[in-house]
């Protein structure tokens, strides 16, 4: 997997920004894509799709991510969200693929996930989906994203495939993970940064409270001014020095 990958988080549905982003990204360079089934509201994967169809690299050029979303857990459900993922992006197998959140859209609406215990189980029968994937050749690596270290020694205990590739998780100064980040290096697991620029979806409060957004903080500024680098490029340089997988996204 390369170290450093595109993201396409938060495209606008049915813009057709993620198409132009990522043909433009490939264009550049980059030949990792990550993606997942809920982006741009279950469009974004159909974009991803249409510009890998259209950028003349061959497939076993490009490593492809994308996420099994949490409504969909279980094994039946799992398959089901794999095949569609498949048919959105038309390739016939993906390189990585994730579990993206580890708990279910509601407890209360989701009747298989009642209880810790029940979402145990049924996150048990998620990963089997994903082992059985494997064998089939729809997917060439399996792993997480948002794990805890409770929730994959919960998965270790009726895993086959272990360890999990990857452990994508928000990762930056604001939120090092310290302990995590430990424990999937003991256990041979990837650690893959998400906004590493310090948390896209907080709000002015939080940013408050921590002092200002990352690339506006001085310290940034400062290490970005000596080195003639950008604010984003200092942030990217903490995790990918630190070995950590990263997938920025831009959309010009």
């Amino acid at each position: 997997m390369p170290q450093i990958g595109f993201g396409t988080y938060k495209f606008k549905k049915g813009s057709g920004d993620a198409v132009q982003a990522v043909r433009k990204a490939l264009q550049v360079g980059y030949r990792h894509i990550d993606t997942a089934f809920i982006y741009g509201g279950e469009q974004t994967e159909i974009e991803v799709g249409n510009a890998v169809q259209n950028c003349g690299i061959p497939r076993s050029e490009l490593f492809l991510t994308t996420k099994q979303w949490r409504a969909y857990h279980g094994y039946d459900r799992t398959k089901e969200c794999l095949a569609k993922s498949l048919e959105r992006l038309q390739v016939d197998y993906v390189d990585l693929y994730l579990i993206h959140w580890p708990g279910p859209n509601n407890f209360k609406r989701d009747e298989a996930a009642k209880t810790l215990a029940d979402m145990e189980q049924l996150r048990s029968e998620t990963w089997r989906a994903m082992e059985d994937s494997v064998d089939e050749g729809k997917c060439r690596a399996i792993g997480v994203s948002n794990f805890s270290i409770k929730h994959l020694e919960s998965l270790r205990k009726t895993a086959r495939i272990w360890p999990p590739a990857v452990n994508q998780i928000e990762l930056h100064p604001y939120n090092p993970q310290t302990e995590l980040v430990k424990y999937c290096h003991q256990h041979g697991i990837v650690v893959q940064a998400y906004a590493s620029l310090g948390g896209q979806d907080s709000g002015k409060k939080t940013w408050k409270t921590l002092g200002g957004k990352l690339v506006e903080r001085e310290e940034v500024k400062k290490i970005a001014e000596k080195h003639s680098k950008t604010e984003a490029q200092v942030l990217l340089r903490w995790a990918t020095q630190q070995k950590f997988a990263v997938i920025p996204k831009s959309s010009n």
